[in-house]
């Protein structure tokens, strides 16, 4: 499992939220705009990874990237809502 700083977990967190919110004000769903698997760089040695699950949630993992290569058997989950 890769370990993240609380830090840069807070900061991605934020950073999502602030995406998905912004494209609840557009005319479109956010599957319209993202598909149902999103990835994007978020530094040299990591990648996020926005998936829509079958309840319509979207769901946040971070990756490690090494040599321009995601890493798949280290990821964080970051969670987007509050329970």
């Amino acid at each position: 499992m890769l370990r993240l700083e609380q830090q840069t977990q807070s900061k991605i967190r934020e950073f999502v939220i602030g995406i998905l919110l912004g494209i609840s004000m557009c005319n479109k769903t956010r599957s319209e705009i993202l598909g149902e698997d999103f990835w994007l760089q978020w530094s040299e040695g990591l990648t996020i990874n926005l998936v829509e699950d079958d309840d319509g949630d979207w769901q946040c993992a971070v990756y490690r990237v090494e040599y321009n290569t995601v890493v798949d058997t280290e990821w964080h989950t970051i969670k987007l809502t509050e329970d």
